[in-house]
């Protein structure tokens, strides 16, 4: 089952999460599992997705928003997406949800 990962920044001026990428993908696909979580990062908020889908997804590229340390984050969780293996808990990064939803 293929997965992928999402980080949604917070937009302060708008007051809103700039989730049309997210929401996007998962109107595309199956969506099997949807594990999230809330973190900041200084005066930055952000929301991370892990989702497992079925379907087919368009390719994905590597992000160019993204600074230093959460591109280093970002290709830790997609080498993580890259070997599935069933019961694999998830990266540290990832490993205290905010919520989860189960399809």
């Amino acid at each position: 089952m293929p997965y992928r990962f999402f980080v949604v920044p917070f937009d302060p001026e708008a007051q809103v999460f700039q989730e049309g990428d997210f929401r996007a993908f998962i109107e595309k696909v199956e969506v099997r599992h949807i594990q999230s979580a809330f973190f900041q990062q200084g005066s930055s908020a952000y929301w991370t997705a892990f989702v497992s889908y079925t379907g087919k997804a368009e390719q994905v590229t590597k992000p160019v928003h993204l600074n230093d340390k959460q591109l280093k984050i970002y290709e830790a969780l997609h080498a993580y997406s890259q070997t599935p293996q069933a019961g694999r808990p998830l990266p540290k990064v990832v490993s205290r949800p905010y919520f989860q939803y189960e399809n």
